[in-house]
Parts: C-alpha cells; structure tokens; sequence
C-alpha cells in the first residue's frame, strides 16, 4: 500500500518579556494506514484486513514562564482534538459476544478530545529540585458502530485516562549522593468501548538512592512500592468458554527493586 498526505501547520508566539512567552498553534497529524494480516479469517469482512490513515486536527495554546533566577519554570497549555477516522485496537465478535478474531487495528472511531496540561519545577535551595504536572483530557466518541445496534457515541475513548499527574522531589550533594522520591497518578480509563469495564484511579510510588560520579554511578529503586495491579490493555468479557461475570485484561508489572551499576569511559 502507498499513502500521501498534505501536513499543514500554523503557529504564532509571543514574547512580552524575557521571562514569559505566550504560544498558539493548530496543526494537522497523521498515521498512514496498514493490513491486519493476524486477524485473516474466513468468517471476518474484508475491510477489517486493511484500515485507512488517521487524520486529526489539533490546536492549541499555552505559555511558558521562568522567574527572573531561573530557579522557577511554569508551564500550561489547553488542547482540542477532533479525528474523524480514529486507529484504534478492536476485536471482532459473534452474535452472541464471543471473540472471534485476535487484535486488529481500526480506523472507524471518530473522537474527540479536548483538555489542558499544567507543568512546575522549582529549585528552593541548592541540591534540590521539585517537578510536578498534571493533565486533564476529556476524550470521547463522536461516533463508534460497534455491533449492528450499539453506537458508543458519548463514551469514554477506551486507554485514555481521565487525569495523570506526576510529583518527584531529588535532592543531591555536592559528594554526588542523590535521593529521589516519586509519584505518579492515572486517573479512572475505560477498558472497553462501551464503558462498562472501566480501571479506577490509581497512585504509584518510587523511591530512589544512589550515587553518581564522573567515571561511575549506582543505584538502588523501588518502583511501584505500594504494588498496585492496574490493568494496562483491552478487557473482555466474552472469552471463547462465554461470559463467567468476570473481565480479563492484561495487568501491568508489581512491586520491583533493583539496583544499578554503571560506568562511564
């Protein structure tokens, strides 16, 4: 297959001082189209095995400011998105529910998506430097057939969390020891078209120490040290033995520490 597009981009920035800068722009994105050859069987329609380019439109603005010491940078932006031929991943079902083919991209959802990101970092005193952001997106179907009598229009655009937000503190010495503490939120996100599998909020937190020098570092982590389960894919229902109450969806990685040598020629 061959595929053309046609980008256009249009940005205007401003600067009023040397510490702020105000931006806007609008832009058109795109992902070429492709073939679901895994998902080749006799009983599935023929547009499922090859799905068309996504297009998308999206605009937005925002500014960018630092103190006058340099010791304090502040961020935001708002975003709107609209793409009437949205790539997404969907499965293939009988009458009755049941899965009847593997994973397959398609390009037959139409969204939208609109929201604003805030980000923050500040040095209070000499070693230390905090960051945090966080980002709100309202993503949802314009329109989504997903069976002969199921349009999920209005719903929730499956693996798009509602927030996510990120806080990290780190200190280090003038020796070169580091500690660093973090935590990351997600917040609630639909499993599955419909909304009916949704994965509620979730807070994770890492922890860090170590060292690093010219010529090596080490260090030794924790991440996810409250062991949080938090599904990270497709959830369904219906499996090939039928409907048993629950949902299945793959489950991203627990509690892990380590540690890490590294050397610098």
């Amino acid at each position: 297959g061959t595929f053309h597009a046609v980008l256009p981009r249009f940005s205007v920035r401003y600067k009023p001082s040397s510490q702020l800068t105000l931006y806007a722009n609008s832009a058109k994105g795109y992902i070429p189209g492709g073939f679901n050859l895994t998902a080749a069987q006799a009983d599935l329609p023929d547009n499922i095995l090859r799905f068309a380019s996504e297009t998308m439109w999206s605009h937005e603005g925002g500014f960018k400011w630092r103190s006058a010491d340099g010791k304090l940078r502040l961020a935001g932006a708002a975003f709107y998105i609209r793409s009437n031929n949205w790539q997404e991943i969907q499965v293939a079902t009988d009458a009755s529910g049941r899965i009847i083919s593997s994973d397959y991209i398609g390009a037959s959802a139409s969204i939208e998506s609109k929201g604003f990101e805030l980000e923050a970092s500040a040095e209070p005193i000499g070693g230390l430097t905090l960051t945090a952001n966080v980002g709100y997106s309202d993503a949802r179907y314009r329109d989504l057939q997903v069976d002969a009598t199921t349009n999920v229009r209005g719903q929730r655009v499956k693996l798009v969390p509602a927030y996510d937000g990120y806080l990290a503190a780190r200190y280090q010495t003038p020796e070169g020891f580091f500690a660093r503490a973090e935590l990351a939120l997600t917040g609630k996100m639909s499993l599955e078209s419909r909304g009916e599998a949704v994965q509620p909020a979730t807070q994770m937190v890492g922890l860090q120490a170590g060292y690093e020098g010219p010529h090596w570092s080490a260090r030794a982590f924790v991440e996810n040290l409250t062991d949080v389960r938090r599904a990270t894919g497709l959830a369904f229902r219906n499996l090939a033995f039928g409907n048993d109450g629950n949902w299945y969806a793959p489950v991203g990685r627990g509690r892990q520490i380590g540690i890490e040598l590294a050397w610098k020629l």
